[in-house]
């Protein structure tokens, strides 16, 4: 039977790995038979047009086979029609993967953290500096890379921006609204969130968005474990300090003393 057989890095101008195929073929193939279906609503839409083919209903089989610097595709078909039509298709499918793809690994994440408001100037920094060097530190560690190298260039293009929650405690002085700013979209707690039974804590919101037009991540999840992770031992660097600050103006004013 015919085939057609052609490399998916690079057509259209777009960027596949091997490892992209997966997400192509979708879970129990679902991106694989939304192609097989959107070429054969194309087909049966052709025959009953007056532009028909005069041939018999073709088979269709479609195999994705990754590699090294790709993905090869071979479409499998005795209808040359049914063929084209199936590239067109996964055509289509690439570029809606590429796309949601984008979307997803580029959004806004907001994430609450447990932390005085009065410590934010330590955490920014003068003009931003502080956050600056979080951004680095979440790539590098000495002259290590620590994420994907393949990310490097998009985090770089990451915004930290830290602010006020601008929650108040409940009536019973709980944190029932901290626990309502967490729900919003796109939002989640960095480290234990709060239960609605704790007495109230302040909590600081700080949002990651990249570059709109940065490459997607290759490896989303490695970068999102470095950034809670180099964020929190910041913060808690940032606390244990000023807990130490506490306790030595304590003892020289005596107020440890019995």
């Amino acid at each position: 039977m015919a085939s057609l057989s052609y490399e998916l890095n690079g057509r259209n101008g777009n960027t596949v790995s091997g490892s992209d195929i997966g997400f192509i073929i979708g879970k129990g193939a679902s991106g694989l038979k939304r192609v097989i279906s959107g070429a054969w609503t194309m087909y049966e839409r052709l025959q009953d047009s007056d532009k028909r083919i005069d041939e018999e209903k073709p088979k269709l089989r479609i195999v994705l086979r990754d590699h090294e610097e790709g993905i090869m595709v071979e479409i499998i078909s005795e209808s040359e029609t049914m063929r084209k039509l199936s590239q067109k298709s996964l055509d289509k499918s690439i570029e809606f993967m590429i796309k949601k793809r984008l979307h997803e690994s580029l959004k806004t994440e907001h994430f609450l953290v447990e932390f005085p408001e009065r410590l934010l100037g330590k955490l920014i920094g003068k003009g931003g500096a502080n956050l600056k060097r979080l951004q680095n530190d979440i790539i590098y560690q000495g002259r290590q890379v620590h994420i994907a190298k393949e990310d490097v260039e998009t985090a770089k293009t990451a915004r930290i921006r830290v602010e006020s929650l601008g929650a108040e405690p409940d009536e019973d002085g709980k944190s029932g609204n901290i626990i309502d700013k967490g729900a919003a979209s796109n939002t989640n707690f960095m480290g234990w969130g709060p239960s609605a039974t704790e007495d109230y804590e302040h909590y600081i919101k700080i949002s990651l968005s990249f570059k709109r037009d940065a490459k997607p991540f290759v490896d989303k999840t490695l970068y999102q474990e470095r950034f809670s992770s180099v964020v929190m031992k910041r913060i808690d660097q940032i606390r244990d300090e000023d807990s130490d600050q506490m306790d030595e103006i304590n003892e020289c004013l005596g107020f440890d003393e019995d």
